[in-house]
């Protein structure tokens, strides 16, 4: 079996796995600061010239099947700067034993288990099933019912046994960004399906002129803060800009 073949099958088990279990009781994004939540991630390329397609499909049919069946929290987050054919969903995830049960495609049936693969296998370049778990020390929490529209996603990957002296950088990073316009600052490390030393922060903007006015203040706040040099700590950073699709998502309901 071809290598993209097995993503799909992996990706359609997980996807059909989410909407099809009613009872996941999933949090609110902004829970206790006390709980850190975790998150199942399907990181999707669709195939050239599909995009326009794959949306209809996540809005016409996987978004109301979501609801029929409870799902309170689904994000979308299209590429803006980077691959315009990639994007990333997000499922929060209580625990583990979610994933367990007797097979996604039992409950789906085996008709409509079907006509979701065939049109998977269709749009669907590669696919990526992976777990993170949110890092509360390193957030800021955005104001209560507010809709994300941009961020900029850095991923770090960080040296073997050089974890602390990251984190206690982070915290002190993620302190001068609460001295910008930033609208938020989410935090996650990798739990399975990766790479277990790559941290991922999204600093959340309302647009791009936004961003552009952050630069100077994040520079001055770091100068300020006096950081010690990474040398030896983050062995490869990458940057990429991140554009969330409210019409392809479930925004939670604020409390």
């Amino acid at each position: 079996m071809k290598r993209g073949s097995i993503y799909l099958c992996i990706f359609a088990a997980a996807l059909l796995m989410a909407i099809t279990f009613a009872d996941f009781g999933f949090a609110q994004a902004q829970q206790a600061q006390t709980q850190e939540q975790a998150y199942q991630v399907f990181s999707i390329k669709v195939k050239s010239g599909m995009g326009m397609e794959w949306a209809a499909f996540l809005k016409n049919e996987v978004i109301p099947m979501m609801k029929k069946i409870g799902v309170k929290e689904f994000q979308t987050w299209n590429t803006a700067i980077g691959d315009p054919d990639e994007c990333v969903m997000l499922l929060p995830l209580k625990n583990l034993s979610e994933l367990d049960g007797p097979g996604p495609f039992a409950s789906a049936g085996q008709y409509e288990a079907a006509a979701l693969m065939g049109k998977l296998q269709r749009m669907v370049d590669s696919a990526r099933f992976s777990i993170i778990e949110a890092q509360n020390d390193t957030t800021i929490t955005p104001k209560t019912g507010y809709v994300p529209k941009i961020g900029v996603l850095a991923t770090n990957t960080v040296a073997i046994g050089r974890e602390e002296e990251f984190t206690k950088v982070s915290k002190a990073v993620t302190a001068a960004i609460g001295k910008t316009n930033a609208k938020g600052m989410l935090s996650s490390k990798m739990a399975l399906g990766g790479n277990p030393n790559t941290y991922y922060g999204l600093v959340l903007f309302d647009s791009f002129a936004d961003m552009e006015k952050f630069g100077p203040a994040f520079v001055k706040a770091l100068m300020e803060a006096k950081l010690p040099p990474e040398t030896g700590v983050v062995v490869q950073r990458e940057y990429t800009i991140l554009r969330y699709v409210p019409e392809l998502s479930i925004q939670p309901i604020a409390p």
